[in-house]
């Protein structure tokens, strides 16, 4: 038994090594032929990209739209309004307004950030088939550098080891939880290589088979239609007394 383990697991290296790896890094960007759904490593970059945003979005108008209210108090003080309730819901207003303005500023810019972090992460995974906290570290940096390009090489250093501090963290917390349930890349591409093995393999020793029971129903199927065309325009011969 533990001898066709082996040779399983030998088939499966070779099929994963003669792979084309962006063929792998295009199931970032493409839907599933057989399911007609995104790719697992798609999914996971939009669930983190959801929930950082929503986070972020949500914490920047927790504390915006108070300072929104208060401003505009602020600045009309000596505003006379005609009731007391327009003014009220005038301040409401600038504490609505306010904190959507900002939290929807800071959850494009997570979305965004998040989003190409999380990409370039998955596609080093993908490419290399390991799972490594140095991925996301090195996604980190390269954002990290990209983002103060305008404050030329001195803000693009300063910009890498933030990215890059904070890209080892998460790539730590990441690695550790897939590690944990079980999810990481190389289990995903290897239960699938195994799948498309076994697959192949049940198809090369009863495909004939299969083949020769489709054709004997196929023809069934036309010997029945043929049959009832012919009684059908016999039918439509004889004469209606």
């Amino acid at each position: 038994m533990s001898a066709v383990q082996d040779d399983i697991e030998a088939e499966i290296e070779q099929y994963l090594r003669l792979q084309n790896p962006f063929d792998r890094v295009r199931r970032l960007y493409e839907i599933n032929p057989k399911t007609s759904q995104l790719y697992e490593e798609n999914k996971v970059c939009k669930s983190i990209a959801y929930f950082s945003s929503t986070l972020i979005g949500s914490i920047a108008f927790s504390l915006t739209a108070p300072i929104a209210r208060y401003n505009y108090i602020r600045a009309n003080t000596h505003t006379v309004h005609k009731t007391k309730w327009l003014g009220s819901r005038r301040a409401a207003d600038a504490y609505m307004f306010g904190g959507l303005k900002k939290g929807g500023k800071w959850f494009l810019i997570t979305a965004l950030t998040v989003t190409c972090y999380s990409k370039l992460s998955q596609a080093i995974e993908l490419y290399r088939i390991k799972t490594s906290a140095y991925h996301y570290g090195f996604s980190g940096t390269v954002l990290g550098a990209t983002s103060r390009v305008l404050l030329g090489p001195k803000g693009m250093l300063g910009g890498a080891f933030i990215g890059g501090y904070f890209g080892l963290v998460v790539g730590f917390a990441v690695t550790a939880y897939m590690r944990f349930t079980g999810i990481n890349v190389e289990k995903r591409l290897h239960d699938e290589a195994k799948c498309e093995i076994e697959a192949n393999r049940f198809y090369k020793e009863h495909g004939e088979m299969v083949a020769k029971q489709l054709e004997a129903v196929d023809g069934v199927k036309k010997g029945d239609r043929k049959e009832g065309l012919v009684s059908s325009s016999k039918n439509l011969a004889e004469p209606i007394s």
